[in-house]
């Protein structure tokens, strides 16, 4: 029984003498939103409509976290019938190693999701050749409420799958994440009251992941905004141009052993230049990059000549990309071509 009249003295009372009070009362989340919700609605129907207006807001906002697949697709996991060795499953995924654990018969939800992801000629291959060295986890449609929550969940499966190997078997699986604009998981400041779940698993990860065999590669163009704890950890820095004022200040203070001369270049290093210090070479050195191949989609907007050559009359396509950021993708017009052949 699921009690909504807490405004009147008679039913304080008689929650008070109810018997079993202490019980847990379990119900549909569903059933929450559509039938529990709307009887506490109308029993405020001759009272205050702040009370009715807030709760009507709520469920409002329930319904629209219920309905939101970015966020309602990791619960499925919990469907036991429907996915069989869910956990094995997800973090081999992870780690690029999922031939191991799934099986040519499995039509569970995780396995027929692992299948739509690749080319129909990558399966078998997966199945017998070695595992992938690189696993690239897109987090970049992810809404920034979920980031740091599915981030440090990530971060804590590794760490504790590989924390719980045999000892003879410790350290045999080496593994190096990478955090790209790492300011967004390791902040120095949180953003909160609360500290961020991310940043508590990576700094972790950078204390005690050595003796596991994981290390962290921590990307930013923001160094001092990132982690203090985890920066402290790091025995080697690649650094490219950085001219805001702060980021220099907290860099010589990171490298002070680097000579001044060297840090006086950080404001004007040509592009793919950088400074590498640290454990990963005898002395701080100047250095050029090789160029990327394939190169990454980065380069600079051409805003003139954008702004003055005639576009098609359907672009951007409004609605195509609506629906596809509706159900948690990026639109790419050369799936709908595929589709149709």
């Amino acid at each position: 029984k699921l009690y909504l009249e807490y405004s009147s003295t008679q039913n304080v009372e008689q929650i008070a003498i109810e018997k079993n009070i202490d019980l847990p009362i379990w119900f549909n989340f569903q059933d929450l939103i559509t039938r529990f919700f709307d009887e506490a609605i109308n029993e405020q129907e001759n009272s205050s409509n702040r009370i009715r207006e807030f709760v009507s807001t709520l469920r409002l906002r329930l319904q629209s976290y219920l309905g939101d697949e970015r966020i309602s697709q990791p619960l499925l996991l919990n469907n036991t019938e429907e996915i069989s060795n869910a956990l094995a499953k997800f973090i081999s995924f992870i780690l690029g190693d999922f031939c191991k654990v799934i099986k040519v018969e499995d039509s569970d939800l995780f396995s027929s999701f692992y299948r739509s992801q690749l080319v129909k000629e990558d399966v078998g291959k997966l199945e017998i050749d070695r595992p992938s060295q690189v696993t690239i986890i897109d987090m970049s449609l992810l809404p920034y409420e979920v980031l740091e929550t599915v981030t440090g969940l990530i971060g804590r499966l590794i760490l504790d799958f590989v924390s719980r190997f045999p000892e003879r078997d410790r350290g045999k699986l080496p593994i190096v994440i990478a955090l790209e604009e790492a300011q967004n998981y390791i902040p120095e400041k949180n953003r909160g009251e609360k500290e961020s779940i991310a940043k508590k698993i990576f700094e972790r990860i950078a204390r005690e992941g050595r003796k596991y065999g994981i290390s962290l590669l921590v990307s930013s163009q923001r160094p001092s905004e990132l982690s203090k704890t985890v920066l402290s950890q790091c025995n080697s820095f690649i650094i490219h141009r950085i001219q805001n004022p702060e980021d220099q200040k907290y860099v010589r203070q990171l490298v002070s052993a680097a000579s001044e001369d060297i840090l006086q270049q950080l404001p004007i290093l040509p592009q793919q230049h950088v400074i590498i210090m640290g454990d990963a070479v005898r002395t701080p050195v100047q250095a050029r990059m090789n160029t990327a191949n394939p190169k990454p989609n980065s380069n600079n907007p051409q805003f003139i000549e954008n702004w003055t050559i005639d576009l098609p009359k359907d672009f951007p396509n409004y609605i195509e990309i609506a629906k596809a950021w509706e159900k948690g993708f990026k639109y790419n017009p050369e799936d709908q071509v595929d589709e149709s052949e």
